[in-house]
């Protein structure tokens, strides 16, 4: 993705404020608050656990299974759910 960079800057490439690091033994992302919302924070926690292998095998289960139940819930309804949670 970067090349054989260790570390690459993200934004205005002088004056960037997030910092990726892709090694042999680590990868991540660093950045203040200020550059990374706490939702988005969240957000990146999220996929990252439910990128295991055990957690994709279960996924597409679940998606086979609603697929053969026909028991998708429509856009329109999820996003009114997801709604009255906010």
């Amino acid at each position: 993705m970067y090349g054989s960079a260790k570390v690459c800057y993200i934004g205005s490439m002088n004056k960037s404020s997030i910092t990726i690091i892709n090694d042999e033994n680590m990868r991540g992302i660093i950045a203040p608050s200020s550059a990374i919302s706490k939702r988005m924070f969240e957000d990146f926690v999220d996929f990252f656990e439910l990128s295991t292998p055990e957690e994709v095998v279960k996924e597409d289960r679940l998606i086979k299974e609603a697929d053969r139940n026909n028991s998708w819930i429509p856009f329109g309804a999820t996003k009114k759910r997801s709604a009255k949670r906010s």
